[in-house]
């Protein structure tokens, strides 16, 4: 039948980590009803293609997987804003894991190792959001609170 189940946590592409509350039918076609968990936004997402809208929340094992990946990536920065933003969106709106990561990266970068690179405000938003992803992620995967996930994960890239 269906692949998540009610109550399950999942993590939605655009609203980061949500509660599937409910699974109903709305004029033929089955919904999962998801509830965000930051915004207390009520979510449909089809049944049919939820797999390009939410996915299952990692594991601990794929988290250490990412987190081991994290000090690998290296800063990007370009100097075409329209391009730099371009490439942004694209990444937060794929969904995956690796390119949160890989924006995650990008903020801690230029927010702590800047070396003149100007973010505008649309860049800090978005790579605020992806940031926020990771940590509401991270933040259930190891059951630990934002506070001392936003320390590890430091602690990971400074190491």
């Amino acid at each position: 039948m269906s692949k998540f189940n009610k109550n399950e946590l999942v993590m939605h592409v655009r609203d980061g980590l949500c509660k599937i509350v409910d699974i109903s039918k709305i004029s033929d076609n089955d919904y999962y009803v998801l509830v965000c968990v930051s915004t207390e936004e009520k979510l449909y997402v089809p049944i049919n293609n939820a797999d390009q809208v939410i996915r299952k929340i990692m594991s601990e094992a794929e988290a250490y997987d990412y987190l081991n990946k994290l000090k690998e990536i290296t800063k990007e920065f370009n100097l075409n804003t329209k391009q730099r933003r371009d490439a942004y969106r694209r990444k937060l709106s794929s969904g995956t894991i690796d390119d949160y990561f890989f924006l995650y990266r990008q903020y801690y970068l230029l927010k702590f190792k800047n070396e003149g690179e100007h973010l505008g405000p649309i860049d800090n938003e978005m790579l605020l959001k992806a940031h926020r992803m990771v940590l509401e992620e991270m933040v259930i995967v190891f059951n630990k609170t934002e506070d001392e996930i936003e320390e590890f994960l430091v602690n990971i890239i400074e190491a």
